[in-house]
Protein backbone atom coordinates (compact mmCIF):
# COMPACT_ATOMS: atom_id res chain seq x y z
CA UNK A 1 0.00 0.00 0.00
CA UNK A 2 2.55 2.62 1.09
CA UNK A 3 4.12 1.74 -2.48
CA UNK A 4 0.90 2.58 -4.27
CA UNK A 5 0.43 6.14 -2.69
CA UNK A 6 4.12 6.53 -3.34
CA UNK A 7 3.89 5.92 -6.99
CA UNK A 8 0.52 7.64 -6.81
CA UNK A 9 -1.48 5.33 -8.82
CA UNK A 10 -3.52 2.29 -7.53
CA UNK A 11 -4.46 0.34 -10.68
CA UNK A 12 -1.08 -1.23 -11.87
CA UNK A 13 -1.02 -2.85 -8.21
CA UNK A 14 -4.48 -4.41 -8.55
CA UNK A 15 -2.90 -5.96 -11.84
CA UNK A 16 0.22 -6.94 -10.81
CA UNK A 17 -1.83 -8.90 -7.87
CA UNK A 18 -3.92 -10.70 -10.10
CA UNK A 19 -0.96 -11.31 -12.17
CA UNK A 20 1.02 -13.18 -8.76
CA UNK A 21 -2.27 -14.82 -7.87
CA UNK A 22 -2.98 -16.07 -11.63
CA UNK A 23 0.99 -17.68 -12.10
CA UNK A 24 0.44 -19.18 -8.47
CA UNK A 25 -3.11 -20.98 -9.54
CA UNK A 26 -1.56 -22.32 -12.40
CA UNK A 27 1.94 -23.70 -9.91
CA UNK A 28 -0.55 -25.17 -7.58
CA UNK A 29 -2.29 -27.04 -11.03
CA UNK A 30 1.32 -28.86 -11.15
CA UNK A 31 0.93 -30.23 -7.56
CA UNK A 32 1.56 -34.11 -7.08
CA UNK A 33 1.46 -36.37 -4.09
CA UNK A 34 5.45 -35.87 -3.95
CA UNK A 35 6.19 -32.40 -4.42
CA UNK A 36 8.83 -30.90 -2.01
CA UNK A 37 7.91 -28.58 0.34
CA UNK A 38 10.25 -26.07 -1.59
CA UNK A 39 7.63 -25.71 -4.29
CA UNK A 40 4.88 -25.46 -2.26
CA UNK A 41 6.22 -22.78 -0.27
CA UNK A 42 7.00 -20.77 -3.32
CA UNK A 43 3.58 -21.27 -4.98
CA UNK A 44 2.78 -19.44 -1.55
CA UNK A 45 4.63 -17.00 -1.77
CA UNK A 46 3.10 -16.15 -5.30
CA UNK A 47 -0.23 -16.16 -3.70
CA UNK A 48 0.90 -13.60 -0.81
CA UNK A 49 1.94 -11.43 -2.82
CA UNK A 50 -1.15 -11.69 -5.14
CA UNK A 51 -3.43 -11.12 -2.28
CA UNK A 52 -1.31 -8.61 -0.53
CA UNK A 53 -1.35 -6.52 -3.84
CA UNK A 54 -4.92 -6.92 -4.84
CA UNK A 55 -6.64 -7.64 -1.53
CA UNK A 56 -6.18 -3.60 0.08
CA UNK A 57 -5.68 -2.05 -3.49
CA UNK A 58 -10.10 -1.74 -3.81
CA UNK A 59 -10.15 -0.47 0.29
CA UNK A 60 -7.62 2.66 -1.15
CA UNK A 61 -9.73 2.84 -4.59
CA UNK A 62 -12.64 3.07 -2.73
CA UNK A 63 -11.26 5.94 -0.57
CA UNK A 64 -9.59 7.59 -3.85
CA UNK A 65 -12.89 7.76 -5.84
CA UNK A 66 -15.11 9.16 -2.84
CA UNK A 67 -12.50 11.58 -1.58
CA UNK A 68 -14.77 14.47 -2.72
CA UNK A 69 -17.55 13.04 -0.89
CA UNK A 70 -16.21 11.59 2.29
CA UNK A 71 -19.67 10.35 3.92
CA UNK A 72 -19.55 7.61 1.29
CA UNK A 73 -16.38 6.10 2.01
CA UNK A 74 -17.75 3.93 4.74
CA UNK A 75 -20.38 2.74 2.86
CA UNK A 76 -17.78 1.63 -0.23
CA UNK A 77 -15.29 0.01 1.89
CA UNK A 78 -18.11 -2.11 3.58
CA UNK A 79 -19.35 -3.04 0.14
CA UNK A 80 -15.88 -3.99 -0.78
CA UNK A 81 -15.39 -6.09 2.50
CA UNK A 82 -18.90 -7.72 2.22
CA UNK A 83 -18.51 -8.59 -1.77
CA UNK A 84 -14.63 -10.09 -0.55
CA UNK A 85 -15.92 -11.65 2.31
CA UNK A 86 -19.43 -12.89 1.00
CA UNK A 87 -17.85 -13.96 -2.64
CA UNK A 88 -15.16 -16.24 -0.14
CA UNK A 89 -17.91 -17.89 1.56
CA UNK A 90 -19.65 -18.99 -1.42
CA UNK A 91 -16.80 -19.81 -3.48
CA UNK A 92 -15.42 -21.85 -0.12
CA UNK A 93 -18.74 -24.22 -0.59
CA UNK A 94 -19.21 -24.54 -3.84
CA UNK A 95 -15.35 -25.94 -3.58
CA UNK A 96 -15.93 -28.05 -1.13
CA UNK A 97 -18.40 -29.98 -2.90
CA UNK A 98 -16.45 -29.67 -6.51
CA UNK A 99 -13.79 -31.43 -4.17
CA UNK A 100 -15.69 -34.15 -2.12
CA UNK A 101 -17.08 -35.52 -5.46
CA UNK A 102 -13.96 -35.22 -7.22
CA UNK A 103 -12.53 -37.25 -4.58
CA UNK A 104 -15.20 -39.58 -4.40
CA UNK A 105 -15.15 -40.41 -8.04
CA UNK A 106 -10.81 -40.25 -8.37
CA UNK A 107 -11.18 -42.99 -5.31
CA UNK A 108 -13.06 -44.96 -7.39
CA UNK A 109 -11.22 -44.82 -10.41
CA UNK A 110 -7.67 -44.62 -9.18
CA UNK A 111 -7.73 -46.71 -5.92
CA UNK A 112 -10.94 -49.01 -7.33
CA UNK A 113 -12.63 -48.11 -3.55
CA UNK A 114 -16.24 -49.26 -3.75
CA UNK A 115 -18.82 -46.65 -1.88
CA UNK A 116 -18.40 -48.56 1.56
CA UNK A 117 -14.65 -47.84 1.72
CA UNK A 118 -14.65 -44.69 0.13
CA UNK A 119 -17.21 -43.49 3.13
CA UNK A 120 -14.80 -44.70 5.45
CA UNK A 121 -12.41 -42.26 4.21
CA UNK A 122 -14.46 -39.65 4.17
CA UNK A 123 -15.66 -40.17 7.41
CA UNK A 124 -11.96 -40.66 8.66
CA UNK A 125 -11.27 -36.43 7.90
CA UNK A 126 -8.31 -35.53 5.71
CA UNK A 127 -6.06 -35.69 8.93
CA UNK A 128 -6.19 -39.36 9.66
CA UNK A 129 -6.94 -40.39 6.17
CA UNK A 130 -2.88 -41.79 5.43
CA UNK A 131 -3.77 -43.87 8.75
CA UNK A 132 -7.07 -45.13 8.10
CA UNK A 133 -5.60 -45.99 4.46
CA UNK A 134 -2.71 -47.67 6.00
CA UNK A 135 -4.65 -49.96 8.47
CA UNK A 136 -7.63 -50.63 5.83
CA UNK A 137 -5.78 -50.93 2.37
CA UNK A 138 -1.91 -50.51 2.93
CA UNK A 139 -2.23 -51.60 -0.84
CA UNK A 140 -3.64 -49.30 -1.79
CA UNK A 141 -1.81 -45.91 0.16
CA UNK A 142 -0.36 -44.53 -3.03
CA UNK A 143 -3.01 -44.38 -5.23
CA UNK A 144 -5.42 -42.86 -2.50
CA UNK A 145 -3.07 -40.45 -2.06
CA UNK A 146 -3.00 -39.55 -5.59
CA UNK A 147 -6.43 -39.76 -5.81
CA UNK A 148 -6.67 -36.92 -3.12
CA UNK A 149 -4.47 -34.72 -5.54
CA UNK A 150 -5.97 -35.17 -8.13
CA UNK A 151 -9.18 -33.91 -6.50
CA UNK A 152 -7.17 -30.96 -5.47
CA UNK A 153 -5.77 -30.26 -8.76
CA UNK A 154 -9.07 -30.28 -10.14
CA UNK A 155 -10.46 -27.82 -8.15
CA UNK A 156 -7.18 -25.39 -8.41
CA UNK A 157 -7.89 -25.99 -12.42
CA UNK A 158 -11.63 -25.57 -12.20
CA UNK A 159 -10.91 -21.83 -10.26
CA UNK A 160 -8.69 -21.13 -12.90
CA UNK A 161 -11.43 -20.08 -15.18
CA UNK A 162 -12.02 -17.31 -13.03
CA UNK A 163 -8.86 -15.47 -13.62
CA UNK A 164 -9.55 -14.34 -17.08
CA UNK A 165 -12.72 -11.92 -14.95
CA UNK A 166 -10.23 -10.77 -12.97
CA UNK A 167 -7.61 -9.59 -15.26
CA UNK A 168 -10.54 -7.51 -17.26
CA UNK A 169 -11.68 -6.35 -13.57
CA UNK A 170 -7.84 -5.03 -12.98
CA UNK A 171 -7.34 -2.83 -16.57
CA UNK A 172 -11.02 -1.81 -17.14
CA UNK A 173 -10.35 -0.22 -13.63
CA UNK A 174 -10.13 3.27 -14.07
CA UNK A 175 -6.73 4.60 -14.01
CA UNK A 176 -6.80 7.39 -11.25
CA UNK A 177 -4.00 9.54 -9.75
CA UNK A 178 -3.75 9.85 -5.81
CA UNK A 179 -2.89 13.30 -5.86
Amino acid sequence: MAIAKHLRYYNPWLFVGSVFLCIANGLYTTFTASSSSASWIGYEIFQGLGCGFAAQIPLLTVQLVFKDRPRYIPVGIATVLFTQYFGSAVMQSIGGAIFQNELKKQLQVQASLDHKQIEMLLNAGTLRVREVAVQAFPDRLVDIINAYNKAITTLVALSHSFWPLVFHGSILARLRKTM
